[in-house]
């Protein structure tokens, strides 16, 4: 009788230790986001026809920006390698924004949250706020942060998934030199059709 109570209790510890262990690994792999390769956009895409609306009201027609750089940046205020990455992004905004070069950040933030943020980080992108549903139907599934870049031939020249520091001295290093060159390189090509 001694060993079956031992028995008994050992399956217990057992089947709890496995509940605990499959619970644990769908919390943690819900957090890390595992997007399959296929199912994200890559190079060489082109986005769907959309309107964005900003939070000041701006419509933003994805056919009315071709011809033009656009730069997408998508992020959320809790998510530590996007706050890391402002620097660089207001760094790419100061340099190349202008009639030709467009920065949109959207997230799924409300408005109070973006204000709040706008302020802190002095972002200068026009922000969409749109659920993150919206943001899955649109664009498909992404990780956070997002960067990508829509080439003036409205084809996607790069795209850059996930922040790979919360340094933001590295992650600013990182956006300069990942998006800097292609940025003037699609510059070139508008100045060459001019």
């Amino acid at each position: 009788m001694f060993n079956n109570l031992i028995t008994r209790s050992n399956m217990k510890s057992f089947f709890l230790s496995i509940l605990v262990f499959t619970v644990l690994t769908v919390s943690v792999s819900a957090q890390l986001q595992i997007i399959p390769e296929d199912d994200m956009l890559s190079k060489g895409d082109t986005l769907r026809e959309m309107i964005l609306t900003t939070i000041d009201g701006e419509s933003l027609k994805t056919e009315d920006l071709k011809g033009k750089v656009v730069f997408y940046n998508f992020y959320f205020k809790a998510c530590a390698p996007c706050v890391a990455q402002k620097e660089g992004l207001n760094k790419l905004y100061e340099t190349f924004a202008s009639d030709d070069v467009l920065f949109i950040a959207i997230t799924f933030d409300k408005e109070a949250d973006i204000r709040n943020f706008q302020r802190e980080y002095k972002s200068l992108f026009k922000i969409v706020s749109i659920s993150s549903k919206e943001i899955q139907q649109l664009f498909g599934p992404l990780p956070y942060p997002t960067n990508i870049l829509v080439g003036t031939d409205g084809i996607i020249a790069k795209c850059k998934f996930g922040g790979r520091t919360s340094d933001k001295d590295l992650a600013t290093q990182d956006i300069l030199a990942e998006f800097s060159p292609i940025i003037q390189s699609e510059l070139q090509k508008l100045k060459s059709k001019k």
